[in-house]
């Protein structure tokens, strides 16, 4: 059997949570033992160890000079004229034309519940892409029961066609180093992901402001590309005097992103709206204690190793990280917690549970 894979995502340099999922999972299909094919389809040639491919595999570059509509037009394309027997996408965006067997992974459905907190043209974008995958897809992968639950809730998607498959835990060549925070020195709280409303991190800055008397060393780190209301936040730090409280770094390399979790007294992770959450499971890998959402993914990926707090209440935030900076027994139990929730994920089994279900 011939495996096309969208690996347009994976050969980014600059990656978040879609890209590194479709990273790591090729990765480790690389690694199964197993007779099928792989086609690895790129806008451009893959580099590094993700360029570095056993005999089973082919990078089949599909050059295509315009920025946007690569998977509608030039995937589209490749997948009708030579189809393989399975095309899998990472995303939820498939090619409208294809008479492949189609797998394609959703990650999440917060458009559907917080769609104020798109713009026009993302939501719509979304709504089209997950209602048609939703239809034509042969399969569908959830990273977490809880968006299964929403992607039937909002699209009526047949639940035999839904197949739950987490992602992995973290993988770093390098020792974990034990958390060196000190919240004696300078306690930081620290935030990596996408810059935007639906991460709600108006509501971190708005725990920052309430806990101006009791805590004012308190440093506050964001790191991650801007996306929508990135304006709002920047307007909300100028106006609430948090310049020299809040620093933000846009894109940071993995050394830097390790050091940070490294320093940091807590992982602050409040979001509205999650459909897995990676970066809760770096936090718990590099014994950094995390706060996050008591809705959704996250509350279902950290299990134990969290503290839980409501993410549409910035009191309720900053009570929770009142807690944690004055209770290290707290902060030492949530580390530990963190390190065996761990146990539960690996990217072997995403690996095998994936191509599982695109041998269905």
């Amino acid at each position: 059997m011939i495996i096309g894979i969208d690996a347009s995502r994976a050969g980014k340099l600059q990656k978040t949570g879609t890209e590194w999922y479709s990273y790591f999972l090729i990765e480790e299909l690389k690694k199964l033992p197993t007779s099928h094919g792989f086609v690895l389809y790129s806008s451009e040639p893959l580099t590094g160890e993700l360029g570095q491919l056993p005999g089973n595999f082919e990078n089949l570059v599909l050059a295509w000079p315009p920025s946007l509509l690569w998977t509608q037009a030039r995937l589209s394309a490749a997948a009708f004229a030579r189809p393989p027997d399975r095309l899998f996408v990472p995303s939820h965006a498939l090619p409208f034309f294809s008479r492949a067997k189609t797998v394609v992974t959703v990650h999440d459905v917060g458009f559907m519940r917080y769609p104020d907190m798109y713009s026009f043209l993302d939501l719509s974008y979304h709504r089209l892409s997950v209602s048609f995958a939703s239809r034509f897809a042969h399969r569908i992968i959830c990273p977490s029961e809880f968006t299964k639950r929403e992607l039937i809730t909002f699209f009526s998607t047949p639940p035999e066609k839904i197949r739950v498959v987490p992602h992995g835990a973290p993988q770093y060549d390098q020792p974990t180093a034990p958390n060196t925070s000190d919240v004696a020195v300078q306690p930081t709280v620290f935030f990596v992901g996408r810059l935007e409303k639906k991460k709600n991190i108006l509501g971190l800055l708005m725990a920052l402001v309430l806990l101006r008397r009791t805590h004012p060393d308190l440093k506050l780190v964001l790191a991650g590309k801007p996306g929508f209301g990135f304006a709002e936040i920047k307007t909300f730090i100028e106006n609430n005097g948090l310049r020299k409280t809040v620093e933000i770094k846009r894109y940071i390399s993995e050394a830097e992103k390790i050091l940070l979790y490294q320093r940091a007294v807590i992982f602050g992770f409040p979001s509205f709206y999650e459909g897995f959450g990676l970066p809760i499971l770096e936090a718990q890998f590099f014994g950094c204690p995390v706060l996050t959402s008591d809705f959704g993914a996250t509350k279902e990926i950290a299990g134990l190793g969290a503290y839980l707090v409501d993410p549409k209440s910035p009191e309720s935030i900053a009570e929770g990280l009142t807690t944690l900076l004055r209770d290290r027994s707290l902060r030492k139990k949530l580390i530990l917690s963190g390190r065996e929730n761990l146990k539960r994920f690996s990217w072997t089994r995403t690996a095998q549970a994936t191509l599982k279900v695109l041998e269905e």
